[in-house]
């Protein structure tokens, strides 16, 4: 069985019960390197470094009657490699803490009214932005100081959350209007933004 294992935020506290087991059942565990940094007191991994290795990887074992599982930050079924990994393989996903959820309950934001995206390797593009409640998975090229300057330079205005280590000891939560300097202090990040448009 083929597994794809959410591991939450980051901190192992966040790790849920059943995710524990099928990583300490698994016989092969694969993992990202920031990810095994997380897991590895607990279960021997084996690294990777892109999604080609976690295929050749899975091809060369899937007839074998072994579980493997990979092994993906926050909830693999939220911008994660899930989607990926359950259209080419029959694979169970154990889902896990998402660092949206674990931001919306640093922050007692309700996520009903709230839309999440990615500039993960994307584009700046204004047709993403929907709602004037986001949650936005950001990269080093996309991150949030270029983004809060591209917000405003598009117009908007109000307020940015800063996370950066969720769920980490040196965790960081920094506020900003939109258009401030942001100083980066993780790639590990995501931004909340607030819109303030002419009703509020």
């Amino acid at each position: 069985m083929i597994y794809v294992v959410g591991i939450g935020p980051g901190n192992p506290k966040y790790l849920t019960n059943i995710a524990e087991d099928i990583i300490f059942k698994s016989d092969y565990v694969l993992s990202y390197k920031r990810v095994k940094e997380t897991i590895e007191p607990m279960a021997k991994i084996i690294e990777i470094d892109s999604l080609k290795e976690i295929t050749d990887f899975l091809n060369e074992h899937m007839n074998e009657d072994v579980d493997i599982s990979v092994l993906a930050s926050g909830d693999p079924s939220f911008f994660g490699i899930g989607e990926y990994l359950s259209k080419r393989y029959k694979v169970k996903t154990i889902p896990g803490i998402s660092c949206v959820s674990y931001m919306a309950g640093y922050e007692n934001i309700s996520l009903n009214d709230v839309t999440s995206i990615s500039f993960h390797g994307r584009e700046l593009n204004k047709d993403l932005i929907s709602n004037d409640k986001l949650m936005i998975y950001t990269d080093s090229k996309n991150n949030p100081d270029s983004i809060s300057k591209w917000l405003y330079s598009e117009g908007y205005r109000g307020k940015i959350v800063v996370g950066f280590n969720l769920s980490y000891d040196d965790e960081a939560v920094d506020r900003y209007e939109i258009g401030d300097d942001i100083e980066i202090k993780s790639d590990l990040n995501l931004m909340y933004v607030e819109i303030l448009n002419e009703s509020n």
